[in-house]
């Protein structure tokens, strides 16, 4: 049964993908920085390693966006393995 809803869930994300993109109109965060002013104020900004959902070089285009979206699911996906192995790793070894 896991192992079923383990292949669910990245059938999931992957229909996730393929839906239609980001709304052109600003998130509810976003428009607050806007109307404040305070965008690039913060000293804890940084540079998005994929802003809008653009690859480096490959413009705005929807295959564009759909590799960025691929490329962020794979990323989080690699992250979220990689912490559950080494917390089970820890677990083992401490018990």
């Amino acid at each position: 049964m896991k192992n079923l809803l383990e292949k669910l869930g990245l059938l999931v994300l992957l229909v996730l993908a393929l839906l239609p993109f980001a709304s052109s109109h600003p998130d509810g965060l976003e428009r607050v920085v806007h109307r404040l002013g305070i965008g690039g104020a913060s000293p804890v900004s940084y540079a998005a390693p994929l802003p809008d959902y653009n690859l480096p070089g490959g413009g705005s285009s929807p295959a564009a966006s759909l590799l960025s979206a691929l490329a962020g699911i794979a990323l989080t996906l690699v992250l979220c393995v990689g912490m559950g192995l080494y917390l089970r790793t820890k677990r083992n070894s401490d018990g």
